[in-house]
């Protein structure tokens, strides 16, 4: 248990560098990463939106399928106006938990990302086969 609050910790911490650093270094430009050219990259909108998902599966044999769906839903999600940056990382040390790395301009925007064929396809293939937890940020301080 307590390795796995050291784990959310260390990835929320680095959360706020990744968002900004990594957003205009995609296909995006910083006029539409942010909708701002000056904030982009160099620092943080007040009013984005982010979200922490970890998928934990239960089962290797799952992975195949699993990466199938995550691939399809990144694809699908960074075509979407609302967006700022949506990308999916892997844990090095358990290769069976993912991590992926949302920032949205609005709940507007994640409210019609959940209704996206992707997104219902992606949440269909998790199924039982995996744990997830979500948490949704905002810039504190």
């Amino acid at each position: 248990m307590k390795t796995k609050v050291l784990f959310y910790s260390i990835i929320l911490t680095l959360v706020s560098g990744v968002f900004f650093t990594s957003c205009c270094n995609q296909s995006k430009t910083e006029e539409s990463c942010c909708g701002k050219a000056t904030a982009c990259c160099t620092a943080e909108d007040p009013n984005v939106i982010k979200i922490v998902a970890v998928v934990t599966l239960k089962d290797a044999a799952f992975a195949s399928e699993f990466e199938s769906a995550l691939k399809a839903v990144v694809e699908g999600t960074n075509t979407e106006e609302g967006n700022i940056y949506y990308a999916s990382h892997q844990d090095i040390n358990n290769p069976l938990t993912y991590v992926i790395i949302e920032s949205w301009k609005s709940q507007d925007a994640i409210d019609y990302h959940n209704e996206t064929p992707h997104f219902k396809a992606f949440v269909a293939a998790l199924g039982d086969n995996a744990d997830l937890t979500i948490n949704t940020i905002k810039l504190k301080y």
